[in-house]
């Protein structure tokens, strides 16, 4: 009879402490999902911030590939008016030349 009870109030007392380790599990439950949601919204903002940095860079790639084409349009025409004008300004040299 000591026996069965004994088994029984050891029987009672083992739910007691199983139940109290469960309620720390589901807090550290908790507790991770919080940090996964935290670093998910930090991945997001990492995430918009490596967006709008490699926007803004192409932009600059962009604005200096136009500033290129520009200064060679520019480039090649200035050389086709100092050749035009060296050519231009060859005779009035060969006259210059001959009279002297």
């Amino acid at each position: 009879m000591k026996k069965i009870v004994a088994i029984v109030l050891i029987l009672s007392i083992c739910p007691l402490f199983l139940i109290s380790c469960g309620e720390s599990k589901e807090q550290k439950i908790k507790e991770l999902q919080k940090q996964v949601q935290a670093e998910q919204k930090a991945k997001e903002i990492a995430e918009k911030k490596a967006d709008k940095t490699k926007s803004i860079f192409n932009l600059w790639v962009g604005i200096g590939f136009a500033l290129v084409l520009i200064a060679l349009i520019i480039g090649v025409a200035m050389g086709s008016k100092t050749r035009k004008d060296a050519n231009n300004k060859s005779p009035e040299r060969k006259a210059n030349a001959k009279r002297e």
